[in-house]
């Protein structure tokens, strides 16, 4: 996947993310793979773009949930 479409992928869960939990603090964090989001130092989602067909993200467990 290229650069700029990473981008934008990056971007457009950057809006999601905001806009769900628009009081916390949001954190990306890309590690080779997929890029890691974090809302208010929990993981919320995984977003999976490299050695997939298609890329996605990976729901983590709920709030409160361990």
């Amino acid at each position: 996947m290229n650069a700029t479409r990473q981008l934008f992928h990056a971007l457009a869960l950057a809006g999601w993310a905001t806009a769900a939990v628009a009081a916390s603090e949001v954190v990306f964090k890309d590690e080779g793979g997929k890029v890691c989001v974090e809302i208010g130092g929990q993981l919320f989602t995984e977003y999976h773009y490299q050695d997939v067909v298609r890329p996605y993200c990976e729901v983590a467990a709920g709030q409160g949930s361990q």
